[in-house]
């Protein structure tokens, strides 16, 4: 399993990647990629999360000079928490280092995390957690990654706002060294680059966190969801904080806390003697389904609880 360079609880390191992430080894001259989309929650819910599944248009992979090798078929269906194994002919032993999602014409889909395994072995792997810290469009994907670590990753949102991710693998792989904690060093030609549109033509300037507030803030419709995490790594105060976060409101057991995403508003949860300018976590879930209005004033359609047992 690779070793790669990407966020647990927050923090910046090196984390073990999960080897069942990773496509089986494919046979030379290819190249294996998987792409995996977040997870909707436990099974019985109403509805995935803000429809993380989608449409995946392409998977392309290039040569060191950039230069096109390979591409998987148009129009790669992903179910909500799956993924889709693209296995990739070079043509040629050249190494293909850098790989290229193009997102579905009119799809939203978070990306949670994209792994390859190459014919000689060799395997390399990115994740969602980086979403946020190039000023991209995030949520908690609901997905482990890691090997040390009972934190479930973040998906990064592609949909007619961000088209195309473009990624330098081995800058992502762990090396001897500590990770370079400037964000500005993991983007770019040897890095991770953004573009508008599923074109690839228009590139976003990154870190940039400015530019898709309002996309996060007012998303295209409001999700009348609730995700409900006992995990201690999905921070509701993180989510609300965020100028780039996007998806249903969210409730930390293990914080306490409670944010709607429509009004980024935190409250405490109800507890004990604690009854008034709180969230009442037990009346939201009995109310779900049935067109009620919860405390803050938002109902909810169903409830997604995410638990780590």
């Amino acid at each position: 399993m690779p070793d790669i360079i990407g966020f647990v609880s927050g923090v910046l390191g090196i984390y073990s990647f999960l080897e069942g992430l990773l496509p089986p080894q494919p046979d030379s001259p290819s190249a294996a990629v998987r792409v995996a989309v977040g997870l909707s929650g436990t099974p019985g819910d109403d509805g995935p999360l803000t429809d993380p599944q989608g449409t995946i248009k392409s998977i392309r992979i290039y040569n060191n000079n950039q230069e096109f090798l390979s591409a998987s078929r148009d129009n790669i269906g992903i179910e909500d928490g799956g993924y889709t194994d693209a296995v990739l002919d070079q043509g040629t032993t050249q190494q293909a280092p850098y790989v290229q999602i193009r997102n579905g014409d009119g799809e939203a889909t978070c990306i949670a995390y994209v792994s390859v395994t190459f014919s000689d072995g060799q395997q390399r792997a990115w994740d969602g957690t980086w979403a946020q810290r190039f000023g991209l469009t995030w949520y908690y994907s609901g997905i482990l990654v890691s090997e040390t670590s009972t934190d479930t990753g973040e998906c990064i949102w592609l949909d007619a706002d961000v088209g195309t991710i473009f990624i330098y693998m081995p800058k992502f792989s762990a090396s001897n060294e500590e990770p370079n904690q400037d964000i500005n060093a993991y983007v770019g030609p040897e890095g991770f680059r953004a573009y508008r549109f599923n074109d690839a033509v228009e590139e976003i300037a990154l870190p940039q966190a400015a530019a898709l507030k309002k996309r996060a803030a007012a998303a295209k419709e409001t999700d009348t969801r609730l995700v409900i995490s006992d995990r201690p790594g999905q921070s509701a105060v993180r989510l609300c904080d965020s100028d780039t976060s996007q998806g249903p409101s969210f409730v930390s057991l293990a914080e306490g806390m409670f944010c709607n995403m429509e009004t980024r508003e935190l409250l405490p949860i109800c507890v004990g003697d604690l009854t008034e300018g709180c969230f009442d976590v037990e009346k939201a879930k009995a109310a779900s389904g049935q067109q009620a209005r919860s405390l803050e004033g938002t109902g909810y359609s169903s409830v997604i609880e995410w638990t780590s047992s």
